[in-house]
């Protein structure tokens, strides 16, 4: 199970998907360290892109600790909406978030027309969904390694 379920990049329009590679690289970088559960997702981001001249761009901003700039991205609510929550749980899924990447998840959210204070509230429901989906990991893996106790 997966509480992020229907926020999926591959959800998006082409033009979405780019600027949502571009935003994720800034997040990644805006905190000045790379961690794996965060360049999974760029992974799976710059998956989606056709263009082999922007993945490297995005390869190299992020080699560099250079954030991209960003334009302003006009777009229906509900693409705008996944593309936040798509930010925020990378800013997040590595348990950790800073100022840096909090400032860098709402810059991004106001070029695509959220208001701070509903990018706080996805922020905050991120690290709860994080903090979720690691007790389920737990979980499962302690299932895995228990015994079976049957009672009749």
């Amino acid at each position: 199970m997966n509480i992020m379920t229907g926020t999926s990049i591959e959800t998006l329009s082409d033009e979405a998907k780019t600027w949502t590679a571009k935003a994720i690289a800034g997040v990644i970088v805006a905190d000045d360290v790379l961690k794996k559960e965060e360049l999974k997702i760029l992974r799976e981001a710059i998956g989606f892109l056709d263009d082999a001249k922007l993945v490297n761009q995005i390869i190299n901003q992020i080699k560099k600790r250079s954030l991209p700039e960003l334009e302003q991205f006009k777009t229906d609510r509900q693409t705008a909406v996944k593309i936040i929550m798509i930010l925020a749980h990378t800013a997040f899924v590595d348990t950790e978030l800073t100022h840096h990447e909090i400032d860098y998840v709402v810059a991004a959210g106001k070029k695509i027309g959220l208001a701070k204070k509903y990018i706080l509230r996805v922020i905050d429901w991120s690290q709860e969904c994080v903090r979720v989906e690691i007790e389920q990991e737990k979980l499962m893996a302690d299932g895995h390694k228990s015994k079976a106790k049957y009672t009749n």
